[in-house]
């Protein structure tokens, strides 16, 4: 495969560590026992570049195809448990691309006394020349150890706009050379294992001003779990030496069942200024555009290497637990959770199974999921359980 992002590995995610406690005339053992249980059993699969226990590195551009004058987007995502995300060692580039830096966000959480950071850092690559171009490994030092990303291909063609292919699509029977409006669909990666993230991205070109707001309408995304990504950015590219305002939607999409899964054509209707404009102008004939459809394949995961256990949940998790009280009296309630927390669609992560606790009446008391949406979907999942020992003891 040719693509944007090329690491598809599953590897077990990491496991984080539960809340550890005494016991003190109560059943609290019992419950420490639980959760070790629990936590060497939350193993799940993930796609990711580079992984440690405490820290992994993503790399990934918005094209695998583009011309001589349009940028590339370079993104590199650090995420670990540390309150000092190091900045990533670009390797030298200077050959074949113009570098600058486009930014940076970053998303911070504080559970249990443990910081969990995710920072995004944002590039922009202007290719030097023509031909297959090669972003290479890209570094990340922490603790002492370094972390590489793979390198990643980019096709750089002569002239304006890279010619329409499967990467993207404008608007159906419709050459974009020269147009003053047209729309164009394309994604990050034609093939994903079941429930590894495809980022489907929405462009708009103009170059004349519009009459009123033009309306979207979105592709068909059946056979797909769809989060939208949030920011709908608005920049300037040039194409065919032509500058145009593009608005862009990103969504992310996560293929639900293996098989062929077609993305639908996107949308648009607008009206153009009329010339002259005044406040009692009706604005021209509305015009609707619509891009072609695209063709993916959602590969099954794989058997080999696949942890024991494992229940579907693809992404790079780690899963802690905690209890309200360290230590309770009989018959008192005492509430655990549950947080698994990570990169992936965690929306489908599914229930843990909690082991036998037969000193316990238990009581599921709540559950919520947090989204984040950093280019690259992920959050926290979490459970709450109310726990009520039966009987005194260890």
């Amino acid at each position: 495969m040719s693509r944007a992002d090329r690491t598809y590995s599953v590897p077990a995610a990491r496991s984080g560590a539960g809340t550890e406690t005494r016991a003190a005339a109560s059943a609290t053992a019992v419950v420490r026992a639980a959760l070790l249980a629990l936590l060497a059993a939350a193993v799940v699969a993930a796609p990711a570049t580079a992984m440690a226990d405490d820290i992994s590195v993503s790399a990934s551009v918005d094209r695998a195809r583009t011309s001589a004058d349009q940028p590339v987007r370079l993104t590199v995502q650090v995420d670990g448990a540390m309150q000092n995300v190091p900045e990533p060692q670009l390797p030298p580039l200077d050959e074949s691309w113009s570098v600058s830096s486009s930014g940076t966000s970053s998303n911070m959480s504080w559970v249990n006394g443990r910081v969990s950071v995710s920072k995004s850092y944002r590039y922009t690559l202007l290719p030097r020349k023509t031909g297959s171009l090669t972003i290479g490994a890209i570094e990340v030092e922490f603790e002492g150890a370094v972390y590489r990303t793979d390198p990643i291909t980019v096709e750089v063609v002569e002239g304006g706009a890279a010619p329409a292919s499967v990467e993207e699509r404008p608007s159906s029977g419709v050459d974009a050379r020269g147009r003053d409006i047209f729309i164009t669909t394309s994604v990050d990666k034609e093939e994903a294992y079941v429930g590894q993230q495809i980022t489907l991205s929405f462009k708009f070109y103009r170059r004349v001003p519009l009459f009123d707001q033009p309306r979207y309408e979105a592709p068909d995304l059946t056979g797909f779990w769809v989060e939208d990504l949030g920011e709908t950015p608005e920049y300037y590219e040039t194409v065919y030496g032509l500058r145009y305002r593009v608005i862009e939607i990103r969504t992310a999409l996560f293929g639900a069942s293996a098989g062929p899964a077609p993305i639908g054509p996107a949308r648009l209707t607008y009206r153009k200024e009329r010339q002259g404009f005044t406040f009692f102008s009706t604005g021209g004939t509305p015009v609707t555009l619509e891009t072609e459809p695209i063709e993916l394949l959602i590969r099954p995961l794989p058997v080999e290497g696949r942890p024991g256990g494992f229940d579907g949940a693809v992404g790079s998790y780690s899963i802690e637990a905690s209890l309200s009280e360290r230590s309770v009296a009989e018959l008192e309630p005492v509430t655990l959770t549950l947080e698994i927390r990570g990169s992936g669609n965690v929306r489908t992560v599914p229930e843990p199974t909690l082991p036998e606790l037969p000193e316990f009446k238990l009581y599921e008391s709540s559950s919520s999921t947090e989204t984040t949406k950093n280019g690259r979907v992920g959050g926290v999942k979490r459970y709450e359980y109310v726990l009520v020992p039966q009987s005194p003891g260890e």
